[in-house]
């Protein structure tokens, strides 16, 4: 069972309901010892589960608001604000400072690390000119602070931050090599001059389809003539109705390309160049891609960043005239732009 579904089971009982399962584990484990009959055995089993999974489940939410009131504690510290710094300028920390960090235990390291990374990822939203200044920042930040990669690599923000920077590498003419991990582009047989820009794994792939059902009917009058016997008269007719559903077919990879938006499975592949779409049209988690022809259907993909992968393909024209001559990397490439 996994952990995040123990957790939540384990959440949904009142007080009294988590004390019985906890004297329902303690008292399995009691019979257990004194009886070993076939139901004893099978119930104890049973019963231990539960005992040794809500164990683990309370020993998680226990570490879980620990680590919650701890980054409370940190974003106040002073400390936070000399990474933060160090990110967005790129100076190195000075010996007192990196003594100072020496001093702190690992977990509190990693946590300061990324709640400054957050921080700093919120400025560049804001403040663009300077999104260029923390790309070149991170790998020296985690080497100066002795930090795996994983420190900042693994944080939900990261990807955010990725989106932002194709965004602004795609306005110079380049591709951030940063994002290379985003492109793997399968099996796929490209054509000349095509890139890679972005792949979404694990997307379900849905049409339309037309199901159709039979509704019997009755037109006429039931006469009852005794208990259990009834007279029908009249006649008998039903009809079809049919409605258009969305039917998942296949999950597999989207990967968009300079060229077109690929989806490919084991059991399903498709190319649809980006010319022959008539609109990509997010929606949440989803992407609707209306194709061009004489009949056509949508197509519907879902578990993406729908605005992302839209905003993604109306970047290729530009991305495509600047490649040509890109631009250089540095800040005042920013602030010209």
């Amino acid at each position: 069972m996994p952990m995040k579904t123990i957790t939540t089971f384990y959440n949904s009982f009142t007080l009294g309901g988590k004390i019985t399962m906890w004297v329902w584990g303690i008292g399995s484990l009691a019979l257990f010892i004194a009886d070993l009959s076939v139901w004893t055995v099978i119930l104890s089993l049973i019963g231990l589960f539960f005992f040794f999974s809500f164990a683990v489940a309370l020993r998680r939410l226990h570490a879980d608001e620990m680590e919650k009131k701890l980054r409370m504690s940190l974003s106040l510290d002073p400390f936070k604000q000399v990474l933060y710094e160090n990110l967005l300028s790129g100076r190195l920390l000075s010996l007192e400072e990196l003594d100072q960090w020496g001093q702190r235990q690992e977990k509190e390291q990693r946590l300061l690390a990324a709640i400054a990374f957050e921080e700093a990822l919120f400025h560049v939203k804001t403040h663009p000119e300077e999104l260029l200044i923390l790309d070149q920042s991170i790998e020296s930040y985690l080497g100066a602070l002795a930090l795996p990669s994983k420190a900042i690599y693994s944080l939900p923000q990261y990807e955010d931050f990725l989106k932002l920077l194709v965004f602004r590498y795609m306005k110079m003419g380049r591709l951030p090599s940063r994002v290379d991990s985003k492109r793997g582009s399968g099996a796929l047989n490209l054509q000349r001059n095509e890139e890679v820009l972005w792949s979404f794994p694990n997307v379900e792939y849905s049409e339309e389809r037309i199901e159709r059902e039979y509704h019997s009917g009755h037109r006429g009058q039931s006469v009852r003539i005794a208990k259990g016997l009834t007279l029908h008269s009249g006649s008998s007719r039903g009809k079809v109705i049919s409605k258009t559903v969305k039917k998942p077919l296949a999950t597999g990879t989207v990967v968009v390309t300079t060229k077109s938006f690929y989806f490919q499975s084991a059991t399903k592949a498709i190319r649809i160049p980006h010319e022959k779409v008539i609109s990509y049209a997010p929606q949440g988690d989803s992407l609707v891609v209306n194709k061009d022809g004489t009949s056509p259907k949508p197509i519907y993909f879902r578990g993406l960043d729908g605005y992302f992968l839209r905003d993604l393909i109306q970047h290729v024209p530009g991305y495509l005239a600047r490649k040509e001559c890109p631009l250089a990397l540095s800040p005042e490439t920013e602030q010209d732009d």
